[in-house]
């Protein structure tokens, strides 16, 4: 079963709020309420597990994400939208 985590935001000035981590992916929940999925297909396993592994830690996701994955994400979910865009990022 799947679950919603909380991210622990141990460095204290972190973005994200909450992650769930998936066979091939990662879903990242940021402080707009946006959630973005990014999968082995477009951010590549080395990224994904690198995140995975850093929101388990609690520190350094958002960091991470800016530095090397920004616009590497698969789709994203609003709350605004109520629905999960596969618009690319450029586009959103």
């Amino acid at each position: 079963m799947l679950m919603i985590n909380t991210y622990a935001n141990l460095g204290g000035n972190s973005s994200v709020l909450a992650y769930e981590i998936l066979p091939t992916s990662i879903r990242v929940q940021f402080k707009s309420g946006k959630w973005y999925n990014y999968s082995f297909s477009k951010a590549g396993r080395t990224h994904v597990d690198n995140m995975k592994e850093l929101a388990e830690n609690g520190v350094g996701l958002c960091s991470y994400i800016q530095r090397n994955a920004k616009y590497l994400y698969v789709n994203l979910l609003s709350p605004k939208m109520g629905r999960i865009s596969m618009l690319p990022s450029f586009l959103l």
